[in-house]
Parts: structure tokens; C-alpha cells; sequence
């Protein structure tokens, strides 16, 4: 019984590392690119607080095929305690705030209650669901552009330079 007790208690902790707070998509109300925080996968993990900053972005140039310095974010610190839902859990998760008021296929950096993430945060109306490519070139991998495509781009990992926040959207 210990050992179940313990195995629960460490698939809890590394899905807490796997699995972010906050969710970047597009909004087609405000048609643009927000933050999300996860309110029900907090409450899920236990989380009471939860505090993010964006480092910094790129955003992929389709046409030059390149990632390029994104500095038209700006989200200082933004901390959201996790509400109880007594029964009624809210229909739209809080937004952190927004990334971008234009479609695009971005690569974010963020801190998460102090921890380093990073994600592609794919940001359009058009869906794209299963990218099945087969594998990616050297340096290379598969993705969604805006415009509803698949298609291998550079790894954003090693291709996306560093930014600086910009004015508040």
C-alpha cells in the first residue's frame, strides 16, 4: 500500500512538471493571441497560487523561413489565487493577459511560480490537428503555421533569438 501511495504521490509531481499552468491560443472574441491560466488543472494539482512571466518570444516569418525576435508582448509578474468552485466552475479560464493581437506561430518563454518553461504556442483560427510529417529533418521540426498548413520549421530551440517585453497590449 505504501508503494501505491508513493508512485501517486510522484505521478502527481512529474505531471505538475509536464503539464503548464497557463495555456497560450487564440481568442476569437478579442482575435488575438491570450494567456491562460488553467484554473481547473490547478485545482487539480492542488495549487492555491500560481505567478507567471513571460521572458521572452519569437514568432515564426513564414516567408523567410525564420524565427525572429517577438517584442510586442509585455506581462510583467501576474499572480491568480485558484478559486473554489463550490459547485460551479467558471465557463472561460482567467486571462493572464496577451501575447499578440495578431495570428502566428510563436515560441514563448516564461517562468511559472519561479520554474523555466517554454512552449510553441500556436495562435490562429484555422485548426490544424494531427502535423504528421514523419520525422524531421536535422535541426528541424513539425509544426502548424497560421494559415492551417503543416510544415517542418527550424527548431525553435536553437533558432529563435532572445527578446524584451514591449508596451502593454
Amino acid at each position: 500500500m505504501k508503494a501505491a501511495l508513493l508512485l501517486l504521490a510522484l505521478s502527481a509531481s512529474a505531471a505538475e512538471r509536464r503539464s503548464p499552468l497557463f495555456n497560450f491560443g487564440w481568442d476569437k472574441t478579442s482575435k488575438a493571441c491570450v494567456i491562460s491560466y488553467n484554473e481547473s488543472w490547478a485545482m487539480a494539482l492542488n495549487v492555491k497560487r500560481a505567478a507567471i512571466a513571460v521572458r521572452s518570444a519569437c514568432r515564426y516569418d513564414e516567408t523567410a523561413g525564420a524565427w525572429r525576435p517577438y517584442e510586442g508582448f509585455s506581462l510583467a509578474k501576474k499572480t491568480f489565487e485558484t478559486r473554489p468552485w463550490n459547485g460551479h466552475p467558471r465557463k472561460t479560464d482567467p486571462r493572464a493577459g496577451v501575447l499578440a493581437k495578431e495570428r502566428g506561430l510563436f515560441w514563448v518563454k516564461w517562468t511559472e511560480n519561479g520554474d523555466a518553461r517554454e512552449s510553441l504556442a500556436y495562435c490562429s483560427d484555422f485548426l490544424c490537428e494531427d502535423v504528421m510529417l514523419g520525422p524531421a529533418p536535422a535541426g528541424k521540426t513539425a509544426v502548424c503555421v497560421p494559415q492551417g498548413k503543416a510544415m517542418f520549421v527550424p527548431d525553435p530551440k536553437t533558432a529563435c533569438p532572445e527578446s524584451r517585453p514591449g508596451p502593454l497590449l
